[in-house]
């Protein structure tokens, strides 16, 4: 094997100087190809004017080194699910829930949230959920939705009732400011009346919207 190899460099580098080329026994299968492909003939595969001296030889195609196909990879521009615009996901956003009981003293109480990624919501959902005895009571928007301390409507001295945002309301779309990371998103809710013993008022928020990634 190495009187062979020595045997090859030495023909190598002769055809790199311009001189004939030779034969070598193996020379074919030694570069990965079926044997006789190339006729064991060292040379065969570049002409000896290509190479200039000094220049080292090079290697013959190697199937056996094709490169595999990896997994695709997708373009900054591409759009996930076809939702309008990239690295943008139709999402949720929790703003908390607020309960009074029979031991609370103040009818006004507020949820807020801070996003860890920008958010721009769409539409807000609050629902309510009363006791048997609470039922008569009143729940009203009277601190308005308010992102990175900015109120989310016209008028925001007016109070709004929370039916509006009701899950069932079809007319409820909005267009709110987009609320960057960890910056504050919050709503007031106001009840009419302290409930009795044993009675509760719960009222849960939340934003549907856009997840800008």
């Amino acid at each position: 094997m190495h009187s062979e190899t020595k045997r090859l460099r030495n023909i190598l580098t002769h055809v790199m100087r311009g001189g004939s080329r030779d034969v070598v026994g193996g020379w074919d299968e030694m570069q990965g190809y079926g044997d006789d492909t190339y006729g064991d003939t060292v040379g065969a595969w570049m002409p000896a004017q290509m190479f200039r001296p000094g220049m080292p030889p090079a290697m013959p195609f190697n199937p056996a080194m094709r490169r595999l196909p990896g997994p695709p990879i997708l373009s900054p521009n591409n759009i996930q699910a076809n939702q309008g615009g990239p690295r943008r996901l139709l999402s949720y956003m929790g703003l908390g829930t607020l309960t009074w009981t029979h031991a609370d003293t103040v009818t006004e109480k507020s949820v807020v949230a801070e996003p860890q990624a920008a958010f721009r919501g769409r539409r807000l959902v609050i629902a309510q959920s009363k006791s048997s005895g609470a039922v008569g009571i009143a729940a009203t928007i009277t601190k308005p939705l308010t992102v990175s301390g900015m109120p989310q409507t016209p008028a925001p001295d007016q109070a709004a009732p929370v039916e509006m945002f009701d899950a069932a309301t079809t007319y409820s779309m909005l267009d709110l400011q987009i609320a960057t990371s960890a910056t504050q998103v919050s709503i007031g809710i106001s009840v009419s009346a302290i409930p009795a013993s044993g009675e509760t008022v719960v009222v849960a928020c939340g934003l549907y919207g856009e997840w800008l990634r």
